[in-house]
């Protein structure tokens, strides 16, 4: 746009010089004409004859002159001015010429003239001045003379810009004869000038006062041009930037990348955008996008360059953290399995293609459930990330550390010459971990039982090699824990499971037949109305020994029994009895329940939930089935998108849980067919304490409202997370500041009693 403007103003000076270059040669040329043409009137005379004739023959005589010089007047109007017929030497008179022209000033074309101090008072007070002198000038010069003046328009009483472009006919001896100019309205170019004037003053307003970083430099790299962000942002007034070479003035970090960039634009090339890494003026680290375009001649040559730039570090930021949330723990920082098994495969490459072997432990903390049930999930949550540091301040920077889990822990212990260095680790950990915790004020004595797989030994596969450490493992439990163990390649089977898996495999067997398993509902709220509108059915397992224990303990042994899909039919079919229980009763809630791999993969399960809602007479949009966001990663298979469509075509909704805390779902959002997403609860418990974990909630929000789904954030249990939450436009919420998960029995009088106060 500067440049447009540019290229007008350049335009409009253009044609008022050729205006004026016309003007001056045809006053030239009419000048010669009228002198001769008074000349052969009159004959040869001496100068005071010949302004005698003049008067005359322009005044009172001449009728065909006067009427010749009236058609060839072709711009606005022509004064010409001669002495008085008989007066003094101060006595001048002026004669206009023209159609429009004399009557927009108020003179006529009385061939007596005016008197030329009328015409003077006929110009701006503002400018007699310059025009007296301009008129004066050209007098005693002899040269054309070009004066810019306002006149008072008679019809509109408005000003109007007039240019007189004058010359003065002289004698042999110099004498003034005459004077002729030509006088044209210029109104309308001195408007467009003050428009154009303003747009401009507009146009660099707008950019001076643009948050974004911009600046103008030309071929040679000084700087032209720099609004207020960008002088801020390097900390140095406009007055030390202009004519500076820009690579002066950058940043030391980024001059080269910056170099790099504006070396790489060419004619076919002439725009460009890259990120580069910026120190900050008050000395820490972010990041800038810029955009980049050059201008270049016929020649190819650069002219003009403009860059507007913006801080994006908070962006970066946001990436960043999505990046690591995807390949790390969200709770201790340490890589989760999917970047261990990235790193094991690595390994597992080295030691394939020479000598040199590795290690891999696993790692279970002794009694660590006693500290988490006793003192609650926050406790054990800051328990696990104080082991989580003491863990990684024992390693090299070539070893990996990974939490999988609960409290189950894996390091891989890369370069490793023998046995004897797994051993002198493993006695580190436990020393380690021996050494007590503070935790909320309260005095923590932990162990820790180690399971050791090395490579080759142990396994050739990572399989093989966690198979093989999960056997170790039970063993060290076994053997009564704080210790370590070796693991053979070969183990008995049923060594092959972890050991917290193992040593509830065989009362997870009688369970169901004990019907020692039983849900709880937790109540589910519209936060734009605060009414109920469904619940969320949760399993639990009345232990014999252990009391009641929660999924994460059982589900995984569920998992290697192949007992999954038996026990998630069974809390389907709980979970529909109960809600036809309470639509019996008046009280339609809906009712959302977990799938696991096994039932999505194995049998009917369309056809199997159409029965059972027919055999209940439960309308399909009551029931909510939920998938891990993990489990979609594994939805490429079309057979498994197919039965998610099938359930969709049977009319029940279908929800992601957990979303958020990986990173491969959002391929499948826009093809899968899903209704709503649930916010891993782990963004939901940082509200108020990460700004990143903030953001990451408000895109979710973002993403899934333009998809067209609902949102339901879980674990809620502060009022500032609550009200983070509608101000974003979170559609949904469950949590302890609603309301814990009940037993059937609590939950029904809870949802009456709601129902019969909202």
């Amino acid at each position: 746009m500067a440049r447009q403007l540019s290229d007008l103003q350049d335009l409009l000076r253009r044609l008022r010089s050729q205006s004026e270059q016309l003007a001056t040669e045809t006053l030239r040329l009419q000048t010669s004409l009228l002198t001769a043409a008074a000349t052969r009137a009159r004959g040869q005379r001496s100068t005071s004859d010949l302004r005698q004739v003049l008067s005359e023959v322009v005044g009172t005589g001449g009728g065909q002159l006067h009427h010749l010089l009236l058609g060839m007047s072709h711009l606005v109007f022509r004064r010409v001015v001669v002495p008085a017929a008989g007066g003094g030497p101060q006595e001048r008179r002026c004669f206009f010429y023209g159609a429009d022209g004399p009557a927009i000033v108020g003179v006529s074309n009385d061939r007596r003239g005016l008197d030329a101090r009328v015409w003077q008072d006929r110009i701006h007070p503002e400018d007699r001045v310059a025009y007296g002198e301009a008129e004066a000038e050209r007098e005693s010069a002899g040269r054309p003379c070009i004066v810019e003046f306002r006149v008072i328009d008679r019809a509109s009483d408005e000003p109007r810009w007039l240019r007189e472009t004058g010359w003065t006919v002289q004698d042999r001896s110099s004498q003034a004869i005459y004077l002729d100019s030509y006088i044209l309205d210029i109104t309308p170019e001195k408007r467009a000038e003050a428009l154009l004037q303003a747009s401009a003053e507009r146009y660099r307003a707008l950019v001076e006062r643009r948050p974004e970083y911009i600046r103008c430099f030309d071929c040679d790299r000084r700087l032209t041009f720099v609004n207020d962000a960008y002088c801020r942002r390097l900390g140095r007034p406009v007055a030390d930037l202009l004519g500076r070479d820009l690579l002066t003035v950058l940043p030391p970090t980024t001059v080269e990348a910056t170099r790099q960039h504006l070396a790489s634009l060419s004619p076919e090339r002439a725009t460009l955008s890259y990120e580069v890494g910026a120190g900050q003026a008050d000395g820490s680290v972010g990041w800038e996008e810029w955009s980049e375009q050059a201008l270049f001649d016929a020649a190819g040559e650069v002219v003009e360059h403009w860059s507007i730039g913006r801080d994006v570090s908070a962006r970066k930021s946001a990436e960043q953290y999505i990046v690591r949330l995807a390949y790390h723990d969200a709770l201790t920082g340490l890589p989760n399995r999917l970047l261990f098994d990235d790193r094991l495969q690595l390994a597992l490459a080295r030691g394939a293609r020479g000598p040199g072997g590795f290690a891999l432990m696993v790692i279970d903390l002794d009694d660590f459930k006693r500290w988490n049930d006793g003192f609650g999930h926050l406790f054990g949550d800051r328990l696990l990330q104080a082991v989580a540091g003491r863990l990684r301040a024992l390693l090299r920077a070539s070893d990996t550390i990974a939490r999988f889990g609960g409290d189950e822990f894996v390091i891989l212990q890369d370069s490793l010459r023998d046995a004897g260095g797994a051993a002198t680790l493993a006695r580190a950990v436990n020393r380690a971990l021996a050494e007590s915790f503070a935790i909320d004020d309260q005095i923590v004595e932990l162990s820790a039982s180690i399971g050791i797989a090395l490579f080759p030994q142990g396994g050739r596969d990572a399989e093989a090699l966690i198979r093989t450490a999960d056997a170790a493992l039970y063993r060290a439990k076994r053997d009564g824990g704080n210790r370590y163990r070796f693991g053979a390649r070969r183990a008995p089977r049923v060594e092959r499971l972890a050991p917290v898996r193992h040593r509830l495999q065989h009362d997870f067997d009688l369970a169901l037949e004990r019907d020692e398993f039983f849900l709880l509902y937790q109540p589910r709220f519209d936060l734009p109305s605060n009414r109920v509108v469904g619940v969320e059915a949760l399993v639990r397992w009345r232990h014999p020994r252990h009391g009641t224990m929660l999924p994460a303990r059982f589900i995984p042994v569920a998992e290697a029994n192949d007992r999954i899909g038996e026990l998630g039919d069974w809390i389907l079919g709980e979970a529909c009895r109960q809600s036809a229980s309470w639509q019996t009763a008046g009280q339609m809630h809906a009712m959302a329940v977990n799938l696991s791999p096994a039932q999505i993969a194995g049998g009917d399960l369309a056809g199997q939930i159409g029965d059972l809602l027919d055999r209940l007479q439960l309308s399909p949009a009551g029931l909510e089935l939920e998938i891990t966001e993990s489990l979609v990663v594994d939805l490429a298979d079309r057979s498994l998108i197919a039965t998610l469509q099938r359930l969709a075509d049977l009319g029940v909704r279908l929800a992601i849980d957990d979303f958020g805390s990986g990173c491969s779902s959002l391929a499948y959002l826009s093809r899968l067919p899903f209704h709503t997403l649930k916010i891993d609860r782990a963004f939901i418990r940082n509200i108020g304490r990460d700004p990143a974990d903030e953001t990451i909630v408000r895109a979710i929000i973002g993403l899934a409202h333009n998809l067209g789904r609902r949102v339901v954030a879980e674990g809620v249990e502060t009022r500032r997370q609550l009200t983070f939450l509608r101000d974003e436009g979170c559609d949904e919420a469950q949590g302890y500041l609603f309301s814990p998960p009940l037993p059937a029995a609590s939950a029904t009088a809870y949802l009456g009693g709601y129902a019969a106060t909202a």
